[in-house]
């Protein structure tokens, strides 16, 4: 299969991967050829990018981090507790740790490489999504960081409601196209504090939990918020947490701007060592990190072309990937493998 910008798909070609909204329901399913008019609702919901059947590329088959089933319940599950929330400190916590177990027990299943998610995270609940992708990030991270399985449930709930204090912000502030204003800002950043407390209230939830909330924009040279907190003033867990945040966010459509690459993320993440984040946490979550999806159509630095075929732990940035064109997009060759990590000074250039 191969992973192309909605803005070059075409009538006629075929989905190769299911697309869900945040709820469960399908937008397309797999096998659907596509028409104008599904094109243009892909357009509409905001998805950037899907996968479609490609002979060249069908021997690629992208990994789930979490069972499809699994996803969906949790995102029910989180899209009822965010709109209960906004009403009432009511959850169903027995139901969102039972969810838990089901995540840890399939990250635990499989190799721990993160593949960027290709869903519809940004298209009809960005808040509920980026909360369940926030917590597959940091249990990978807590994995890395030989957390045990209490502190794991811990870690990952804490991701998960980290911004439960969203549901008492005014959806015109959170979903504004253009730059807030000041005030606008301040009640925005304000979640954190709104998060921390209703967590609180919430019988049997541990309190390492509601810190999370409360600290997950604190940053280590002290110039995030609500507090301005610095260095090991900062729970560990908060820390792990606003790793995940920054990088889902910034891989993710928003209505003020376009996603960022994930190599791109995650130059931004090595940079910010140690300034804005602790680097045993940076280092943990980037050695875990595909930094090219598989599918993904690039570009090498000797003009060569292709797409992404695996990715190699031993350089994340150097990928197996599948040649099809030489220095033209005209010049079509017979598709061949090559093993960038065999070839010193060959890199991917760009995607596309």
């Amino acid at each position: 299969m191969e992973l192309i910008k909605v803005a070059s798909l075409k009538e006629g070609m075929v989905v190769s991967k299911t697309i869900f909204r945040v709820d469960g329901s399908v937008v397309l399913g797999k096998g659907t050829e596509l028409k104008k008019t599904f094109i243009h609702k892909l357009e509409k919901l905001g998805i950037d990018e899907i996968y479609i059947e490609s002979q060249l590329t069908e021997s690629i088959e992208p990994k789930e981090m979490i069972l499809e089933e699994t996803r969906n319940q949790v995102n029910k599950a989180m899209h009822d507790a965010m709109s209960n929330l906004a009403l009432s400190d009511e959850m169903d916590l027995v139901l969102l740790r039972a969810l838990m177990d089901d995540i840890i027990e399939d990250l635990v299943d499989q190799d721990k490489l993160l593949e960027r998610f290709i869903d519809v995270k940004a298209a009809d609940d960005y808040t509920t999504a980026h909360c369940i992708n926030v917590s597959i990030w940091s249990i990978v991270i807590g994995m890395s960081l030989g957390y045990g399985a209490e502190q794991l449930k811990i870690l990952g709930m804490g991701a998960l409601l980290h911004d439960v204090g969203k549901a008492r912000v005014d959806e015109n502030i959170l979903n504004k196209p253009t730059k807030l204003t000041k005030e606008e800002f301040e009640a925005m950043k304000n979640h954190t504090i709104k998060g921390y407390e209703v967590l609180k209230r919430i019988p049997g939830l541990e309190p390492e939990i509601a810190n999370i909330a409360l600290f997950h924009h604190e940053r280590v040279d002290g110039t995030g918020y609500p507090y301005e907190t610095r260095g090991d003033a900062i729970p560990e867990l908060a820390k792990i947490v606003s790793v995940a945040d920054v990088f889902d966010a910034l891989t993710s459509d928003r209505v003020y701007r376009k996603k960022m690459e994930t190599y791109m993320v995650a130059d931004y993440l090595h940079s910010m060592k140690g300034i804005q984040f602790e680097e045993r946490i940076v280092n943990a979550f980037c050695s875990n990190l595909a930094l090219y999806p598989s599918g993904k159509r690039i570009k090498l630095t000797d003009g060569r072309r292709g797409y992404v075929i695996i990715s190699d732990r031993r350089d994340l940035a150097k990928p197996m990937v599948l040649v099809t064109h030489g220095k033209s997009l005209r010049r079509e060759v017979s598709p061949y493998l090559l093993r960038l990590i065999d070839y010193e000074d060959l890199y991917i250039e760009d995607v596309y």
